[in-house]
C-alpha cells in the first residue's frame, strides 16, 4: 500500500524523479502528505513560493536544513490525525506550504550550532541493507563552507558557518562501515567524504589518522573520494600521508583567472603554494586532480585554456573540465546575478521550454567525463506573455505574416521579422547593444487587415473572434493594445509617436512594392514559408495602414539550450575540447 507520508530530497540530478514520485503518490493516495526538501530551490522567497505553485503535487517544501523541521512536521501531521488540509492551518517553520488554497512562506530558521541531535544513519542500522557491493558508503564530518563561491549553494550566507560532527561518533561510524564492508562486500574499496573542504581543519588530520588505522585492520578503504581544502596545503599533505595514498589531492580551483575569481567571490590556494604541493606529491608518488569550470562569468576560451596549462605546468596529474551550471539556490542563479552576467534583458519567465527539461542527460554525460559545447547558446525565439498562462507564447507564425512589423522602445524597426526565430532574438539583443537603452522593449505592431485574418498568440483572427469577443484578460493593454490612430497607440505603449509614424510610413512605402531595403524581409524561402500567398508581390509584406491599430509586447525567449555533449561521427561521447587549445 502507498505510504501516508513521502519525503524526497531535491537536488539538480534527481529533481524530475522526485516530482514523479510525489505525483505518483498523489495518484495512489490523494490524502498522503507529499514533502520535498533540499537545496535545489530558488534563493529568493517569492520564487520559492512560485516553485511550489508550479508543482501542485508538493504539500510542503522545507527550506534550509530539514533534519529537525521534518521531525516536527511528522509530529504535527499525527496531531491533526493525518489531515493534510488541517496541517495547513498549523505553523510550519522554514517552509512553503498550502493553506486553504493559498501558499504560506514562513521564516527560515537559522542553522543549529550543533549536530549532536542528528542520529547516525550507520550506527542505527538504517543503512545496513545498502551494503550490497554496488553503492559506496558516504560520510560527512562537518556541514557548511567558509567560502562564498557564487556558483555553489553552500557559498550562500546561510551555509557559511561550519559545524562539526563529534570525532568519537565519526570514528565509530568509520569502523562500523569497515566491518560491514569486510563482511558483506569486501570488493568495495571506496569511501566518500561529503565535506566541501576535507583536510583543511586540524581535526581532519585526526580523522585521516583513524582511517589509516582502520586500513591496517580491514584493508579498507583503498580509495577515498573527497574534495580537499582550498588552503592549508601543509595540513592537506599530512592527511594524504596518513591514509597511505588512498586520498587523491582534489583541488577544485575552478579558474585561475583573477577577474573570474572576483566575479564568483572565489579565493583559491596560491599557484605558488599549489606548485610546492605538487613537488611534494610527485616526490612521494601521490596523485592529484584539479577541477576547472568553463563558462563562469568573465571566463573566455583563452583564459580557460591558460588555466589548463598553468595546472599542467604545476604538475597536476589530471583535470576535470566542467561546464558552468546555474544552480537553484546559489547566488549565481539569483535574478540579481542573472541580470549582471547574462544577456540583457533576460528572465526565467520568458522561456517557452518545458519545465521538466532540466538537462538531466547533459548532467549525466558530463559526470561520465563527456565534453560539452554550445552551452552559451539557446534556441532563441520571440515570445509574448499571455496573462494567467504558465507558458510564454512562441511567435513563429505571427512574425512572418504581412501587415505587421516589430519595433523597439524608440518606435524603430531593428531586424527582419520573418527571419529564423533565433536570428530575430539575436537581433533584439544586438538592438540593446546598439541603442544602449536601459529600458529595452519590443512590440508587434499590426493593423485591422492583419487582425481580421491572422492569429496573434492565443487570439484567433477577427473574423472568428472580433474584438468584443476577445477575453477580458487579454484586453486593455493586459496583452493586446488597441487604438484608433498610431499616435494613440504610441502613447499607450510609451514609444515616440513621430518616430513610430515615420517608421511605419517608410515600411508601408516599400511593402506596397514588395520590398524591404532595410532588412530584406521576404527575400528568402524561409521568410515566405509562413507568409500569406494571397498577398502580392511579397507574401510576407503588407502595409500597416488600416485602423484600428494594435500592439502586443514581445520578449527574447527560448525553447531550450543549444548545448550538449560533443560526439564523434558515430555518436560516441567525446572528451576533447571543442576548440584546439591556444597557447
Amino acid at each position: 500500500s502507498p505510504p501516508d507520508i513521502l519525503m524526497v530530497s531535491n537536488y539538480m540530478w534527481n529533481e524530475s524523479l522526485g516530482h514523479f514520485f510525489l505525483r505518483r503518490l498523489k495518484t495512489m493516495n490523494p490524502d498522503a502528505l507529499a514533502v520535498m526538501g533540499g537545496p535545489n530551490i530558488y534563493k529568493e522567497p517569492e520564487r520559492q513560493v512560485q516553485y511550489v505553485q508550479d508543482h501542485p503535487e508538493i504539500d510542503v517544501y522545507i527550506c534550509g536544513e530539514a533534519d529537525f523541521v521534518a521531525t516536527d512536521l511528522v509530529r504535527l501531521y499525527l496531531e491533526v490525525d493525518g489531515s493534510v488540509e488541517a496541517l495547513g492551518d498549523c505553523d510550519i517553520p522554514s517552509s512553503v506550504y498550502r493553506r486553504k488554497g493559498d501558499l504560506v512562506r514562513t521564516h527560515t530558521l537559522p542553522r543549529r550550532g550543533t549536530l549532536e541531535d542528528i542520529p547516525s544513519p550507520y550506527l542505527t542500522g538504517i543503512m545496513d541493507e545498502f551494503f550490497d557491493g554496488k553503492l559506496a558508503p558516504m560520510i560527512e564530518t562537518n556541514r557548511g563552507c567558509p567560502f562564498r563561491c557564487a556558483f555553489c549553494v553552500q557559498g550562500t550566507e546561510f551555509y557559511n558557518k561550519v559545524n562539526h560532527f563529534d570525532l568519537d561518533r565519526l570514528n565509530d561510524e568509520i569502523r562500523y562501515i569497515a566491518k560491514r564492508i569486510s563482511e558483506e562486500c569486501p570488493r568495495m574499496g571506496t569511501l566518500r567524504i561529503a565535506d566541501p573542504n576535507f583536510g583543511m581543519y586540524k581535526r581532519d588530520v585526526d580523522i585521516a589518522e583513524f582511517i589509516g588505522q582502520v586500513q591496517k585492520d580491514y584493508r579498507w578503504p583503498t580509495f577515498i573520494d573527497a574534495t580537499t581544502g582550498k588552503n592549508k596545503p601543509e595540513r592537506i599533505i599530512e592527511c594524504l600521508e596518513k591514509v597511505n595514498g588512498a586520498l587523491v589531492l582534489y583541488q577544485a580551483v575552478q579558474s585561475l583567472d583573477d577577474e573570474v575569481l572576483r566575479n564568483i567571490n572565489r579565493s583559491n590556494i596560491k599557484l605558488s603554494s599549489y606548485e610546492s604541493i605538487m613537488v611534494h606529491m610527485r616526490g612521494r608518488g601521490l596523485r592529484s586532480v584539479s577541477d576547472l569550470i568553463l563558462g563562469l562569468p568573465g571566463e573566455s576560451l583563452k583564459s580557460h585554456v591558460k588555466s589548463l596549462y598553468q595546472l599542467i605546468d604545476a604538475g597536476t596529474d589530471g583535470a576535470h573540465c566542467f561546464q558552468a551550471m546555474v544552480l537553484k539556490g546559489s547566488d549565481l542563479e539569483t535574478i540579481e546575478m542573472r541580470e549582471k552576467y547574462q544577456r540583457h534583458p533576460i528572465s526565467v519567465e520568458w522561456t517557452a521550454g518545458t519545465p521538466s527539461n532540466t538537462g538531466d542527460g547533459i548532467i549525466l554525460g558530463q559526470k561520465a567525463g563527456g565534453a560539452l559545447d554550445l552551452m552559451d547558446e539557446a534556441w532563441w525565439t520571440p515570445v509574448s506573455l499571455v496573462p494567467k498562462s504558465p507558458f510564454s507564447w512562441v511567435l513563429v507564425v505571427e512574425k512572418s505574416l504581412p501587415h505587421g512589423l516589430f519595433v523597439n522602445q524608440d518606435g524603430k524597426r531593428f531586424t527582419n521579422e520573418a527571419a529564423p526565430y533565433i536570428d530575430v532574438v539575436n537581433g533584439m539583443y544586438e538592438d540593446v547593444a546598439k541603442t544602449r537603452t536601459t529600458d529595452p522593449r519590443w512590440y508587434h505592431i499590426f493593423d485591422a487587415t492583419y487582425r481580421r485574418s491572422s492569429i496573434e498568440g492565443p487570439i484567433a483572427p477577427g473574423k472568428v473572434m472580433p474584438d468584443n469577443r476577445v477575453p477580458r484578460r487579454y484586453r486593455d493593454g493586459n496583452y493586446l493594445f488597441r487604438a484608433s490612430t498610431l499616435e494613440e497607440l504610441a502613447e499607450q505603449i510609451r514609444v515616440p509617436a513621430a518616430s513610430l509614424r515615420a517608421t511605419i510610413a517608410r515600411f508601408n512605402e516599400n511593402a506596397i512594392r514588395g520590398e524591404d531595403p532595410d532588412y530584406n524581409r521576404g527575400w528568402s524561402a524561409q521568410d515566405r514559408y509562413y507568409g500569406d500567398p494571397r498577398v502580392k508581390p511579397n507574401c510576407s509584406l503588407g502595409p500597416v495602414e488600416t485602423g484600428p491599430f494594435y500592439a502586443v509586447r514581445i520578449y527574447p525567449g527560448d525553447l531550450g539550450t543549444k548545448g550538449g555533449l560533443r560526439t564523434d561521427e558515430h555518436s560516441r561521447g567525446s572528451t576533447r575540447l571543442a576548440t584546439p587549445p591556444l597557447r
